[in-house]
């Protein structure tokens, strides 16, 4: 299921009930409750959003348990449109799977090839179309051994071109063994990666190393 988008936002009551959610948590906070407007720069557009329910659904308790508190006649029909709406939101998150939390479930299995020592399982991430990625991805695991317990964290997915193709930055930490001499040593990365959406599939076409501190950008095997 695709994201829909609607024009003029402001002008309707859908566009004044998520501009008021999105002016009181943020867009930053991710609101599921169904749609909420980011800036982008160019301008306001309507995004779905279904990546945590939670913020959406202690809202609509919340706003459900203030009319019982208040015992306004209301009542009647609010809390249970309001439980109803709840329950609807974890039912919906359950049932869409986001482009974010496509490209973050192909991080995490990058990670597990890298662990693993699988060069298959690491192309099948990498597009065809970076024959240069794929050696330095196996120029990767000659130099370095990746220990189970190496994970990713502040990962930030930005899509762009509607959504085919996608600019994501992420850290690395973790326990890592320096081929020949199997040296471990903790390793604190961060990286800024670029993929495209080809045949309904996430791949990535990009890497760039950064320096964990400055963001400047430094040789994708570099001992730093």
């Amino acid at each position: 299921m695709k994201p829909r988008h609607r024009r003029g936002p402001e002008k309707t009551l859908w566009g004044m009930w998520t501009g008021v959610l999105c002016d009181w948590f943020g867009p930053a906070q991710t609101l599921t409750i169904v749609g909420c407007r980011t800036w982008n720069g160019a301008g306001t557009e309507m995004r779905w959003i279904a990546e945590d329910p939670w913020p959406g659904i202690i809202l609509l308790a919340g706003v459900a348990g203030l009319f019982l508190i208040l015992r306004v006649r209301a009542s009647r029909w609010i809390v249970p449109v309001c439980l109803g709406l709840a329950g609807g939101l974890y039912l919906l998150e359950q049932s869409i799977v986001t482009s974010s939390e496509r490209i973050q479930e192909g991080l995490e299995s990058l990670r597990l090839g890298f662990v693993n020592e699988s060069q298959e399982e690491i192309n099948r991430w990498i597009s065809e179309d970076s024959p240069e990625l794929r050696q330095s991805a196996m120029d990767g695991l000659k130099l370095v051994s990746v220990s189970r317990g190496f994970h990713l964290q502040n990962v930030q997915v930005q899509l762009e071109e509607g959504e085919q193709r996608a600019v994501v930055e992420l850290r690395g930490n973790g326990i890592v063994t320096i081929r020949p001499n199997d040296m471990p040593q903790h390793a604190s990365t961060r990286w800024k990666t670029t993929w495209v959406l080809k045949s309904d599939r996430w791949q990535l076409v990009e890497v760039r190393r950064l320096n964990p501190v400055t963001g400047d950008e430094i040789g994708v095997l570099s001992a730093q």
